[in-house]
């Protein structure tokens, strides 16, 4: 069976192009602007949460969540102490005293049109923890106004 210069020539370009597309993301870089921890318990939670910026550990605290009033999630803010414009962030939470971690990993594919990156981390009545995008990112923690407070904007803490 004989192929075709032309047959080969395709392959050889969508491979060059995949290639080249895989190159690109490389470059891109993504802004973490706000993080919310968010509470769906009657009581308070201590939670455990790492932040790292490009394999580099810029965050590490124990944060309380206070609880839920109601339906409404109890929900606190973190303040930003990472670098943004970064690779790729690694966001990992669980509750004090706990072993084991929930980890998620954030790169420039989970860039909205924006080009920012708002995250909600969430202690759910059974001590599960998840982890949510906000589109568009909050100013308030409970995610109800259009953003006002970005990483950039240090004095807003």
């Amino acid at each position: 069976m004989s192929v075709s210069r032309r047959s080969v020539l395709g392959v050889l370009g969508v491979g060059a192009l995949g290639g080249l597309a895989g190159c690109t993301m490389l470059d891109q870089t993504v802004s973490l602007r706000q993080l919310v921890l968010a509470n769906e318990a009657d009581d308070e939670r201590a939670v455990n949460l790492l932040v790292e910026a490009d394999g580099t550990l810029v965050h590490w605290a124990t944060e309380t969540v206070p609880p839920a009033d109601g339906t409404v999630p109890g929900t606190i803010q973190i303040g930003c102490t990472w670098p943004v414009d970064v690779p790729s962030y690694r966001l990992s939470a669980r509750l004090d005293g706990e072993s084991e971690w929930e980890s998620w990993e954030i790169d420039a594919t989970a860039v909205h049109d924006d080009g920012e990156l708002c995250r909600r981390v969430t202690i759910d009545d059974d001590g599960e923890i998840s982890e949510q995008s906000i589109t568009p990112c909050p100013s308030d923690p409970s995610g109800l106004e259009a953003i006002e407070f970005t990483c950039d904007d240090r004095s807003a803490r």
